[in-house]
């Protein structure tokens, strides 16, 4: 299929080539080049010259080195993710290590990348980590805002032992004012341990 002077191949390349290594992406992110079937055939021929990687089966990302080792690198696994999402139709929340990673209040490196998800349960083998999507009937967490969201995942994983003053303080950090006053006012209804806790946040650590 040709579009004007140029080819799908051609348009599937030029795309890749715009997004950072590491990108990662599926079919449909380029369904409004033409068809699905020769997509898929550029695609794999985009692997097969080393270009992308198919770390999970329908799924694609832009190979990166390491260039300190000058050794392969695996995907961003939170760009998968959301490439899983985005290709399913779900909305993803980080949670456990991940939420309190993405919010500074931990460096532990995580065993599995954990999202909550509109979606059923599913699970990715991604070389030797895991991608976990957890469904939730909680309405009401997609409902917010992103950072508030990801506040209250974050909390939940510390757990009520885990809020320190120290632990209070980054999160005070990690928060605008405006952000603040959204997550104060979008969790009213959250269980009551976590919103005890965010009405803490700026107020002590």
């Amino acid at each position: 299929m040709k579009t004007g002077n140029q080819s799908l191949a051609d348009l599937v390349m030029k795309q890749v080539s715009k997004m950072p290594a590491g990108a990662c992406f599926s079919r449909s992110d380029f369904a409004s080049l033409g068809n699905r079937l020769a997509i898929s055939q550029a695609l794999s021929r985009l692997e097969r010259a080393g270009i992308l990687s198919s770390p999970v089966r329908g799924y694609y990302f832009r190979r990166r080195k390491s260039k300190l080792l000058n050794v392969d690198m695996p995907p961003d696994y939170a760009e998968l993710a959301a490439a899983i999402a985005r290709n399913s139709g779900w909305t993803i929340i980080p949670c456990g290590d991940i939420a309190a990673n993405d919010l500074g209040l931990s460096t532990q490196v995580p065993a599995v990348w954990s999202y909550v998800s509109t979606g059923p349960y599913r699970t990715y083998e991604v070389g030797k980590m895991r991608l976990e999507f957890k469904h939730t009937a909680n309405r009401e967490l997609f409902n917010m805002s992103k950072k508030s969201a990801l506040c209250v995942q974050a909390i939940k994983a510390l757990g009520r032992e885990g809020v320190t003053p120290e632990m209070l303080k980054r999160l005070d950090l990690a928060l605008s004012d405006r952000e603040k006053a959204t997550l104060l006012g979008e969790t009213q209804h959250v269980t009551s341990w976590v919103f005890d806790v965010i009405k803490r946040i700026g107020k002590e650590g």
